[in-house]
């Protein structure tokens, strides 16, 4: 069963103040993906207008810890169909012009870039099939010069994975997937970081979060209490939230 035919809101980043938030705008029927932007202003929210980096066809946002540089995905200037990061800088002007990564990264087709406090940047790369995996990049003297993929975190032919979230500390990732016990269409997943830095078996988040339908696109806020992900309606998709308190019921040192 596809996904609706309508529009779908995903994926809310917000600014580490919270007076901002990017949201994607997506509609699986025609294939277009874009980014809203919304402020936060005398108490209240403004209404959704495109995002800047929108001009460049961009999407899939993510913001540094201290909020002065952003990432997202666009397509390259010459090949409309290889999605690549891009990178922009805070000044007091504004946002400076994007930058296309000199980086190993951009070697794929990638999507859902996310950003860690230590600064490496987790993304998924394309293979030939468009199945998607995730891989990361950690910067070392300034650049992102290598990648490696993240092994528990790899499509098989019976398990695809999708839009992703990882915490800041990189404790844990929240990821859409097909693994067997999924609800329906797909499911919220969640993976802890063990001590030796694997990446454990993910487990589902539960009815809590997940339905027969999609379940999909996670986030978390900047303080980390709460998660937001889409859940899908008849013709569209909606962004709910829930208190990250879940997130601790499933961590290992905290079950009884």
């Amino acid at each position: 069963m596809p996904r609706g035919e309508g529009f779908y809101e995903e994926r809310p980043v917000f600014s580490p103040d919270f007076k901002e938030v990017f949201f994607d705008l997506n509609n699986y029927k025609d294939k277009t993906f874009t980014s809203r932007h919304m402020r936060y202003e005398n108490g209240k929210w403004t209404s959704p207008e495109p995002a800047f980096f929108t001009k460049y066809k961009g999407f899939q946002p993510t913001i540094s810890a201290d909020g002065k540089r952003l990432f997202f995905i666009a397509p390259r200037p010459q090949d409309d169909k290889r999605r690549s990061v891009w990178m922009v800088e805070s000044q007091s002007s504004g946002w400076t012009n994007p930058i296309l990564l000199d980086s190993p990264i951009n070697s794929f087709s990638v999507g859902f870039v996310c950003l860690t406090k230590s600064d490496t940047l987790y993304f998924f790369a394309m293979d030939p099939s468009e199945q998607k995996g995730v891989y990361r990049s950690k910067l070392v003297k300034g650049r992102y010069s290598s990648v490696e993929e993240v092994p528990s975190l790899q499509p098989t032919k019976d398990v695809q994975f999708g839009d992703f979230y990882v915490s800041p500390d990189e404790n844990y990732i929240i990821i859409y997937s097909t693994l067997a016990g999924n609800l329906g269409q797909g499911d919220l997943y969640i993976t802890f970081q063990t001590a030796d830095g694997v990446w454990a078996k993910p487990q589902n988040l539960g009815n809590e979060v997940n339905t027969p339908k999609y379940d999909f696109a996670p986030s978390i806020s900047p303080d980390g209490k709460f998660l937001f992900f889409t859940r899908d309606g008849d013709r569209e998709g909606d962004i709910y939230w829930i208190s990250s308190e879940i997130i601790k019921k499933l961590r290992p040192e905290e079950k009884h």
